[in-house]
């Protein structure tokens, strides 16, 4: 494919690509009238498609004033080479996406099995546990992997704060103003809760944020900052995507 999709939307597009019209954001709805349910769907039509070499998407576009746009699209198959360049990008993604996490993981409750009580122990562990996630965010976060990703992210600039304050000896600014640090803890807080209450609904279908309706217009000027630092994410997705090479091809060769 002449592009790279996360299973959310597009997130990388070849120069092919941008002469059938997709652009990155795009949210595939369907191929060839198959409703994009799973990624077995994604698999089986690139399968009975390979001879004709093209496809049919029914894509998803959010254009001004947050409408939606809805467009139908072909897309050429691009034949991977399997070179030496596709086996070395596909070893660093692997890396990239697989090791790294776990040995994050691992490291982690590793150092809090040895030193349980230790409070800057539990500081490294949260610490890693959102540097785990750096490979994880093109799961959807209707997926568990998807859930554990951006619980830890959102805890991940808490974590490094504390760390930083407290490590390796507590800094003399917070021993004079210990509520200093209060001022950017809380409303890192408030978007913890945030995320777990959506992740929560996400998984029940109980809107418990639904109360929060109207307020929108407030909490859309407070996630100016998420919404920088979510470019960042992109940012890194295109990265990770790039290594990991395209969807198809990754798993034609497992």
């Amino acid at each position: 494919m002449p592009f790279i999709y996360n299973g959310k939307q597009v997130i990388s597009i070849s120069p092919e690509g941008k002469e059938t019209g997709i652009e990155i954001g795009d949210k595939i709805l369907a191929m060839n009238g198959q409703t994009l349910e799973s990624e077995s769907v994604w698999g089986e039509e690139l399968s009975k498609n390979r001879e004709s070499g093209q496809i049919n998407l029914t894509i998803e576009r959010q254009i001004e004033n947050e409408q939606i746009q809805t467009k139908e699209l072909t897309v050429p198959l691009i034949k991977i080479e399997k070179d030496f360049s596709f086996y070395a990008k596909l070893v660093v993604g692997f890396v990239f996406v697989y090791f790294v996490p776990l040995f994050c993981i691992l490291i982690g409750f590793w150092v809090v099995f040895v030193r349980v009580h230790d409070f800057l122990a539990w500081l490294l562990l949260f610490l890693l546990l959102g540097f785990s996630c750096i490979g994880l965010e093109s799961y959807g976060s209707r997926t568990l992997i998807g859930a554990y990703a951006q619980i830890f992210f959102s805890t991940w600039a808490v974590s490094m704060l504390l760390f930083g304050i407290y490590f390796p000896e507590r800094l003399n600014l917070d021993i004079k103003f210990p509520w200093l640090k209060w001022i950017i803890i809380v409303p890192l807080g408030l978007q913890m809760i945030l995320i777990f209450l959506n992740l929560f609904s996400n998984f029940t279908g109980i809107g418990l944020t639904d109360f929060l309706k109207p307020f929108n217009g407030i909490l859309n000027l407070a996630a100016v900052p998420l919404n920088m630092e979510s470019r960042k994410k992109r940012g890194r997705l295109s990265i990770a995507a790039s290594l990991m090479g395209e969807k198809s091809s990754v798993s034609e060769l497992l």
